[in-house]
C-alpha cells in the first residue's frame, strides 16, 4: 500500500502592506500550498490572497494590497 504524505505549516504567517511597508501577523483559516490563502488579521477581517508566478501570495483589501510568503513549512508525516 502506497503511504500518503500530509505537510504541516504554521498557522499564522506575516502580511506585509505594499502601500505603507507595514507588516502585521495574521492567522491562517484555509490554506491551499501554492494556491490561495485565507486570513484572518487583527481576529476579525478576512483576507483573501492567491499564490503568484513570484512564489508570494497577494490580496487586497480597503485598496490595500498585502502580501506574504505564506505559513512557514514544519514538516510532513506519512500513512
Amino acid at each position: 500500500m502506497k503511504k500518503q504524505q500530509t505537510n504541516h505549516f504554521e498557522t499564522e504567517c506575516i502580511l506585509r502592506c505594499t502601500d505603507n511597508d507595514r507588516t502585521m501577523e495574521a492567522t491562517i483559516e484555509q490554506f491551499r500550498e501554492e494556491e490561495s490563502l485565507t486570513v484572518i488579521v487583527e481576529g476579525k477581517v478576512r483576507l483573501h490572497l492567491r499564490y503568484t508566478k513570484f512564489k508570494e501570495y497577494v490580496g487586497s483589501m480597503a485598496g490595500l494590497e498585502f502580501v506574504t510568503k505564506g505559513p512557514r513549512f514544519l514538516g510532513s508525516s506519512f500513512r
